[in-house]
């Protein structure tokens, strides 16, 4: 039948055996679901199953949203340099850009307002009263007058030399040449000479140089007595002096002649001259000579004369020879 209402339930008696399990009841409603138990202890986990075969790639999704740039990795090795393109046209000049800020003031001259310093070109330069007189070059040429020294010194003007030492032989000359600068010449020697002599030589018609054997000055050895012969020992202007003292030896008179040249010829250097016509044969006269001329080193001079009518004697004879220009 209907089974019956549940009486209240007694006490637990002692457990009994356990009866015959009865026919399942039919299922009560769900009970209200309990508290969670604690968390049991993770088994121990099973073997990988073997792989699946692969499934068939499925079609492309859409792009996603571009990730955060992740860090810039190491700079690597710079590669070999490529050759060298060909130059390109030149473009057109830019503008001119702004002037820049005025630099630094360069240091001040010397002497403020006398002496300055020229950062273009470095030079220094000597002023007197806003006015430039000297300037040194970084070459170490010095300019007076000049800004454009092209030599040590170079003066634009005149110059004095208040005292100089006397020159002695050996010593060199120095002259301008046509620009101007100042060059050293041969080095001086003593170049006069005076002889004398010839006494008793008989001068006839022939040209015949005439011997003086006594030496008054001959520093250098460029005369020579036995010759009659003087050599030039530098190239210049010479002086030739020289007398002549003849005796023609008759009543009658004699016509002679006598000169200084590189060889016994007549010439413009060749004076001639007459002997007086005395009645007294042992009359004697004498006759001066002077030539200026222009002669080469190695020229070779001598004093020779002719006699014309007649021989005459030489009673003495002398000649000097002294360098006066180059």
């Amino acid at each position: 039948g209907a089974t019956g209402s549940t009486g209240a339930t007694g006490s637990t008696g002692a457990t009994g055996s356990t009866g015959a399990t009865g026919s399942t009841g039919a299922t009560g409603s769900t009970g209200a679901t309990g508290a969670d138990g604690a968390t049991g202890s993770t088994g121990a986990t099973g073997s990988t199953g073997a792989t699946g075969s692969t499934g068939a790639t499925g079609s492309t999704g859409a792009t996603g949203s571009t990730g955060a740039t992740g860090s810039t990795g190491a700079t690597g090795s710079t590669g070999a340099t490529g050759s060298t393109g060909a130059t390109g046209s030149t473009g057109a000049t830019g503008s001119t850009g702004a002037t820049g800020s005025t630099g630094a003031t360069g240091p001040v001259g010397l002497v403020a307002g006398i002496a300055s310093y020229g950062s273009t070109n470095n030079y220094v330069t000597l002023s007197a009263n806003n006015t430039e007189y000297i300037r040194l070059l970084t070459s170490g040429n010095v300019g007076i007058g000049t800004t454009t020294s092209a030599t040590k010194l170079h003066v634009e003007g005149d110059m004095t030399v208040a005292t100089l030492a006397t020159a002695v032989s050996g010593d060199s000359p120095v002259y301008a040449d046509s620009t101007g600068k100042l060059k050293k010449g041969a080095a001086l020697e003593p170049t006069f000479i005076d002889v004398s002599g010839a006494a008793g030589q008989v001068i006839g018609a022939a040209f015949t140089t005439v011997i003086m054997t006594t030496e008054n000055s001959d520093p250098n050895g460029h005369h020579n007595t036995a010759t009659g012969i003087y050599t030039v020992p530098s190239s210049g202007l010479y002086q030739i002096t020289g007398t002549f003292r003849v005796q023609d030896g008759s009543t009658v008179g004699r016509q002679f002649g006598v000169g200084v040249h590189t060889s016994n010829i007549d010439g413009y250097w060749f004076y001639w001259h007459a002997v007086q016509n005395t009645t007294v044969a042992a009359d004697r006269t004498t006759y001066p000579y002077i030539r200026v001329g222009r002669f080469t080193a190695g020229d070779q001079l001598r004093m020779f004369s002719y006699a014309d009518g007649g021989n005459v004697t030489i009673l003495l004879t002398g000649m000097q020879i002294i360098k006066i220009g180059e």
